[in-house]
């Protein structure tokens, strides 16, 4: 039985959790709707495949990223709780940052899901 390729976004995109993969470079392999649509609101922009996902991380919050991001990569799994927030939005979340992996098992990059708390 095979897949059909759009069943992986279709059920990702029905979670009511903000979710992005990110790779080795910082580059948006995926992100669901809701993190879409989050960010939309945040930043006014919408994000694409292949966009640097650092350009979507408050300056305030980049040194939380960055640390969470390289833990990641190195095969941790971290939750923080963070308050994100800009001149006319406050919001706190809670952050779940893991790597994924690929069927080898090497790391391609790391998931960062957001719940609105």
């Amino acid at each position: 039985m095979s897949i059909h390729p759009d069943i992986f976004p279709a059920i990702l995109d029905s979670i009511q959790e903000n979710m992005v993969l990110i790779d080795k470079e910082f580059k948006v392999l995926y992100c669901n709707k809701e993190m879409s649509n989050s960010l939309f609101s945040f930043f006014g922009k919408n994000i694409q495949s292949g966009d640097d996902y650092r350009s979507f991380v408050v300056p305030q919050s980049m040194d939380l990223f960055m640390t969470a991001y390289t833990r990641a990569l190195q095969g941790e799994t971290l939750e923080i709780e963070h308050e994100t927030s800009n001149e006319t939005f406050s919001n706190w979340y809670r952050y779940k940052v893991n790597p994924v992996y690929d069927s080898d098992h090497s790391c391609i990059g790391v998931l960062l899901a957001a719940k609105d708390i």
